[in-house]
């Protein structure tokens, strides 16, 4: 299974990154940043150390960094 770094970059003055997707389909990553999954509408199931989670719209996840 193919696994990758994902540098974000973030300047001194901004320490947040929004992004919005529609029909994402993502290679196993990791990064220094938190992440935080909010579903608008529809599912999507996230794995996180091995554990897959379904979320729908009433979901949403947490992903704390473990550097």
């Amino acid at each position: 299974m193919e696994v990758r770094y994902e540098q974000e970059a973030l300047s001194s003055t901004h320490r947040v990154s929004l992004h919005r997707y529609k029909n994402l389909s993502n290679l196993p990553h990791w990064h220094k940043e938190h992440e935080i999954v909010l579903l608008i509408d529809g599912e999507a199931s996230v794995t996180v150390n091995g554990i897959e989670y379904f979320l729908d719209a009433t979901k949403s996840a947490f992903i704390k960094c473990e550097d």
